[in-house]
């Protein structure tokens, strides 16, 4: 089972600066930060720094979780299975904090294998050879708040999309 580690980006100041919070319903709210959460997960696979190839378990682990609910998940990079043919398993959505009030929602991307914290704090005595040229530690936390302006930008143009569209 995944270790539980917490960061946390509140975009309720962003969103209500963009007139957009009191328009938006639980659905969009998930959708927006479903949206943001796979680009993070994909930044965390193929930008610097990234997860750790190895033999391709630890990229292929990957999940977004909204609510609980699982949204997507990084398998179909290699149909779910790793170098030599081991089956891999995304993070668990019981293993994602529940929002703890109707107005809260909580977005989840982690990587489910027992080093991945170790990998990502950069754990004293853990070393792997880059083999993408891109590996590093904070693998999550660099784009998370390096990049919390775009995941931000994803989120207000979802919600945005959404009332376009009448979709609530």
């Amino acid at each position: 089972m995944a270790e539980q580690s917490g960061m946390t980006i509140n975009a309720s100041a962003f969103l209500k600066r963009m007139g957009l919070l009191n328009r938006m319903t639980p659905p969009m709210a998930r959708r927006a930060l479903g949206r943001a959460g796979l680009q993070l997960m994909d930044d965390c696979i193929n930008k610097f720094p990234s997860v750790p190839l190895d033999v391709g378990s630890l990229e292929r682990s990957g999940s977004v979780i909204v609510d609980g609910v699982q949204k997507a998940t990084s398998q179909h990079r290699n149909s779910g299975m790793g170098r030599g043919g081991q089956e891999l398993e995304p993070t668990p959505a019981a293993v994602a904090p529940t929002p703890q009030a109707p107005s809260r929602h909580v977005a989840v991307v982690g990587f489910n294998k027992s080093y991945a914290v170790k990998m990502h704090v950069g754990w004293p005595g853990i070393h792997y050879q880059q083999q993408k040229g891109t590996e590093g530690a904070n693998y999550i936390g660099a784009h998370l708040f390096g990049e919390s302006a775009e995941y931000m930008r994803i989120m207000a143009d979802s919600v945005r999309e959404d009332l376009r569209k009448g979709k609530k």
